[in-house]
């Protein structure tokens, strides 16, 4: 049994929801059938159907390091697909509520992306608009960076690398 989520396998769902913050877990989880909280110690874990699916949400609090140990307990109770939905920054044209799929993204050498995948960057969906069954998406694809604190002081601009050549920032 791992550590930090006291679940036994099988009360994780193939495909897991990441979301960073408790609430947000919680809120998905009322929108599920059947849902049932399946660890609370340090992440709140929820497994239950959509659409008579079973899906679990889990809530991995902020950063990489607490991401990578939910990622790895997860994988432990049985999850196989991780889809992450959350909050982000914008440098404008963005607004509350709206939709950015990830057509693109870049993080820092090193760190958690780093232990995972040395050389490359995060693994995304080969065409991601069309990977939304909510219908259009509002602002299209964009382009992502993974941001830490020591990024603000050194480096590129980020909005020169969220533009990209060609690019909208978005």
């Amino acid at each position: 049994m791992p550590y930090h989520i006291r679940a036994e396998r099988g009360d994780v769902a193939p495909v897991v929801v990441g979301v960073g913050d408790p609430a947000r877990a919680r809120l998905f989880a009322s929108l599920m059938e059947e849902a049932r909280l399946v660890n609370e110690h340090r992440y709140p874990v929820y497994t239950g159907r959509v659409k008579g699916r079973r899906i679990t949400v889990a809530a991995h609090g902020i950063g990489g390091p607490s991401a990578a140990i939910a990622l790895e307990e997860l994988k432990m109770l049985g999850m196989e697909i991780f889809v992450r939905i959350g909050t982000a920054g914008s440098f404008g044209g963005l607004e509350v509520g709206d939709v950015l799929v990830a057509a693109a993204a870049a993080a820092p050498a090193g760190g958690v992306l780093g232990a995972y995948f040395p050389g490359h960057s995060p693994p995304l969906a080969a065409d991601p608009p069309s990977h939304c069954e909510a219908g259009p998406v509002p602002q299209g694809a964009g382009r992502l960076r993974g941001l830490q604190r020591r990024l603000l002081r050194r480096g590129p601009p980020l909005c020169r690398v969220l533009a990209g050549p060609g690019g909208r920032r978005g």
